[in-house]
C-alpha cells in the first residue's frame, strides 16, 4: 500500500528526477552512514507526506490534517538534504565529509571493464561539462576543503586524489568563466606534488586516477610552471603506455594536450585566455593569440568525436 501511495505521489507531483526506482536509488545513494532500510524509510515517509498533503487539500479536509501531511513531507526532506554529500555527527555536531563519496561520484564502479562507448561517455562527463549540473551539492565540500577542514583525507592515496578532484575539478565546473574557478589551484598543486614524492601517486593503479592526480601541475600558474609541465608530459607518456589498448586513444589525446600546454607556457609563461577572467592586461602577442580562439583546452583529435579537455 505504501509503495502504491509513493508512486501515485510521484505522478501527482511530476517528480521527474525520481521517476523510476533507479533514479530513487541514485538520489539517496550519497547517504553512506544510513542502512538501506533507513534510507528507504525516510524517502517513503516523504513521498507519503506528498500524497497525503495533496489528497487532504483535494478533499478540503481540516487544516490540522493538512499540516500533518505537510510535516511528513518536510521533515524527511530536511533529513535527506542534511545527509547529502556530507553529514553532521549527532554527538559532536561536527560536519563530516567522506572522501569515498567524492571518489565514487567521480569514478563510477566498473570503469576498468567498460565498453569503449561507455568510457567515451564518461570522458565527456568529466571534461565536456557533463558533471557540472551535479556539482552544486558539493559546494560546501569545496568550501570545507579550501578552509583546510578535509586534510585528513590525505592519509590515503584515494583520499588524496578525492581532495585533488574537489580543489581542482569542482571549481572549474561550479565557477566556469569566473576567477573563482582557479582560486584553489595552489592548494591542489601542493597536495598533488606531495603525493608524487610520498608514494600516493605510484600506489594508484588506474590511468584515469593518475591523470586527474597530476592535472593540477599543469593547471596552476606561477613560478616553476614550465618545469611542472615537463613533468606532466613525462607522467602522461607513462600513463599512455600503461593504458588499456581500447582506451589508449584518450590518453594519447591527453598527452598531446599536455605537450601543447607545455609549449603554450614556454611561449607566454601563463594561460592568456585567463587574462580577462582574472583582470590581467594582455601583451600584444597574447591579445593576438586570444583573438584566434585556438585554445588548447578546446582542441579535439582529428578523427574522433571527443570532449573538451579540462583546463
Amino acid at each position: 500500500m505504501f509503495a502504491a501511495l509513493s508512486f501515485e505521489a510521484l505522478s501527482l507531483f511530476h517528480l521527474r528526477r525520481v521517476s523510476s526506482l533507479t533514479e530513487v536509488r541514485r538520489w539517496i545513494e550519497p547517504i553512506p552512514h544510513l542502512p538501506w532500510v533507513a534510507r528507504g524509510s525516510l524517502l517513503l515517509v516523504f513521498l507519503s507526506g506528498v500524497y497525503l498533503t495533496v489528497r487532504m487539500e483535494a478533499f478540503e479536509l481540516a487544516w490540522p490534517k493538512v499540516a500533518v501531511g505537510a510535516l511528513l513531507l518536510i521533515a524527511p526532506l530536511g533529513a535527506l538534504m542534511s545527509w547529502g554529500p556530507s553529514a553532521t555527527n549527532a554527538s559532536t555536531g561536527e560536519l563530516q565529509m567522506y572522501d569515498k563519496q567524492v571518489y565514487d561520484f567521480w569514478f563510477p564502479q566498473g570503469l576498468e571493464n567498460a565498453e569503449p562507448e561507455t568510457f567515451r561517455r564518461q570522458v565527456e562527463w568529466w571534461f565536456a561539462g557533463g558533471a557540472n549540473a551535479e556539482l552544486p551539492p558539493f559546494t560546501h565540500t569545496l568550501m570545507a576543503a579550501r578552509l583546510g577542514r578535509l586534510e585528513h583525507w590525505l592519509a590515503t592515496p584515494r583520499g588524496r586524489l578525492a581532495l585533488i578532484i574537489v580543489l581542482d575539478q569542482f571549481p572549474r565546473g561550479l565557477f566556469a568563466g569566473k576567477a573563482e574557478a582557479y582560486a584553489s589551484d595552489p592548494q591542489a598543486l601542493r597536495i598533488a606534488e606531495e603525493g608524487l614524492w610520498n608514494g600516493h601517486y605510484d600506489a594508484l593503479t588506474q590511468p584515469w586516477e593518475k591523470t586527474f592526480f597530476f592535472l593540477p601541475m599543469g593547471h596552476a600558474e606561477g613560478p616553476g610552471h614550465l618545469h611542472r609541465l615537463d613533468r606532466v608530459v613525462a607522467l602522461a607518456e607513462n600513463v599512455t603506455l600503461d593504458a588499456p589498448e581500447r582506451f589508449r586513444m584518450y590518453y594519447q589525446f591527453s598527452l598531446s594536450q599536455a605537450r601543447a600546454n607545455r609549449d603554450l607556457i614556454a611561449r607566454f609563461g601563463r594561460f592568456p585566455h585567463r587574462n580577462d577572467i582574472l583582470g590581467r592586461a594582455s601583451t600584444p602577442e597574447e591579445a593576438e593569440y586570444v583573438k584566434t580562439g585556438h585554445f588548447v583546452h578546446l582542441r579535439r583529435p582529428p578523427a574522433e568525436r571527443m570532449p573538451v579537455a579540462a583546463e
